[in-house]
């Protein structure tokens, strides 16, 4: 019996096929399939949660935009040695952080 034929990888644009064992990717992008530390292996710890919840609730506004804020955005990442300090939090809506990650 014929096996079936791979499906090309996940990444638009990528003219490779899936790889074996790559999870959807191609064995260019097979380190796309690694998944992300949980929360609270990347420093979302408990304090975080509570300094999150109290900053939304002193600051309900964006700090960019002025729109309600419902995200927190760290000014310097944690995986670029930030803190969950509040100097380093700020409120801000989804639009604004999600420009503030593509680099907008």
């Amino acid at each position: 019996m014929p096996s079936r034929p791979r499906p090309p990888c996940r990444v638009p644009g990528c003219p490779n096929l899936q790889a074996p064992g790559g999870r959807g990717y191609c064995a260019v992008h097979r380190s796309l399939s690694q998944r992300r530390p949980p929360p609270r292996q990347r420093g979302y710890d408990v304090r975080y949660e509570r300094m999150r919840r109290e900053l939304l609730q002193a600051q309900p506004r964006c700090r960019f935009c002025g729109a309600p804020a419902t995200e927190v955005h760290h000014i310097v990442p944690l995986a670029r040695g930030g803190t969950n300090e509040p100097w380093n939090l700020a409120p801000v809506c989804r639009e604004c952080h999600r420009l503030l990650h593509r680099g907008g």
